[in-house]
């Protein structure tokens, strides 16, 4: 199991097991594909109560929460890399305040990225990795085949 500690930040070519990874670490991993996303699926869409603007609360939020607490939870921020400007932005309060969002302070937040010579987008700002504990994922055959001999023997 993954310590619940700093964000995590799994950075390494596609396609060698990053998302598989995470999922296989938690009992309920909500994923956000975030190359396809907008602040507001992010943030909740704004709204006014009065003189007071607020925001709705995002599905993923509505979602982690509805699990219950005894499981593992993972909010996964797959394609960092890959978000709009605007998402990125809002992604930094997030990570840097959950609790702002509706996120528990035990769920634990990792993300995954490509570097810019495997189509990692614009790559990620120097803000947005101070953020993070960055691993190297890089693919191992041999640990590879023990998960799955284990898994499908």
């Amino acid at each position: 199991m993954i310590p619940n500690m700093i964000p995590i930040l799994y950075y390494g070519a596609p396609g060698i097991g990053k998302t598989a990874y995470v999922r296989s670490q938690f009992d309920y991993c909500e994923i956000l594909l975030l190359s396809s996303m907008t602040e507001e699926d992010i943030s909740g869409l704004p709204f006014r109560e009065g003189n007071n603007e607020r925001r709705t609360t995002p599905f993923f939020v509505e979602r982690i929460n509805a699990k219950p607490k005894k499981e593992s939870i993972c909010l996964f921020l797959d394609e960092l890399d890959k978000a709009r400007r605007e998402v990125a932005d809002t992604l930094l309060t997030l990570i840097t305040n959950p609790s702002h969002f509706g996120i528990e302070k035990q769920i634990h937040i990792i993300a995954a990225a490509n570097p810019p010579e495997w189509g990692g987008g614009d790559g990620i700002s120097q803000a947005m990795m101070s953020r993070f504990c960055v691993i190297p994922f890089s693919l191992s055959i041999e640990k590879w085949c023990e998960w799955a001999q284990k898994k499908y023997s």
